[in-house]
């Protein structure tokens, strides 16, 4: 079922994204850098394994790992996690540990689009200000395509947790080579 996950996502635009890294404990310069950058996420299988490569201009990251195996990740910030990703009937989901802490992030396909969720667990070390993230993916030729949702509390970008207070807003493109356009509050 991972197929259904695999493909390419170009962020467009993000707000409220520096909250996010400053919650994560992330410098002031690499978050002038982060505030400015527009990765591209490639998700793939190769070899039995799924991998993930995150490009930008300043860092490139990929993440190879079997499906319910713990693995050594490096995130983009450079956080050194032991990760587990898993698929939970139709979701992925990524859980990351580092230094007594940890944050997950659920994918899902929604009405043809990739939804990612990041939500707020009792149980976990991160701030309880950082609340859930979503993306959304969605045709490229339904240009004016918004989707909005009522959801029951502010969203955070994360992905890669800050606060967010309003919900997330974002339109993306088509399966294959796709844009992330994020209008409101945010959550990798």
């Amino acid at each position: 079922m991972v197929d259904a996950f695999c493909a390419t996502w170009k962020l467009t635009d993000s707000q409220n994204f520096d909250e996010y890294m400053k919650a994560l404990g992330v410098g002031f310069a690499t978050r002038q850098v982060g505030n400015v950058t527009k990765p591209t996420v490639i998700i793939s299988q190769e070899g039995g394994k799924v991998v993930i490569r995150t490009q930008c201009t300043f860092k490139n990251t990929e993440i190879n790992f079997q499906l319910g195996e713990e693995f050594e990740e490096t995130s983009i910030d450079d956080r050194n996690c032991k990760s587990v990703v898993r698929l939970d009937g139709d979701k992925l989901i990524h859980v990351q540990k580092w230094d007594g802490k940890e944050t997950n992030c659920t994918r899902e396909i929604k009405d043809g689009k990739m939804v990612v969720v990041s939500p707020k667990e009792s149980a976990s070390s991160v701030p309880a200000s950082l609340l859930s993230i979503i993306l959304l993916h969605s045709p490229l030729d339904s240009s004016s395509l918004v989707p909005t949702f009522a959801l029951p509390q502010p969203l955070i970008f994360i992905s890669v947790s800050p606060a967010f207070q309003s919900p997330l807003i974002c339109k993306t493109g088509g399966r294959k080579n796709s844009e992330l356009v994020v209008a409101s509050g945010w959550h990798l």
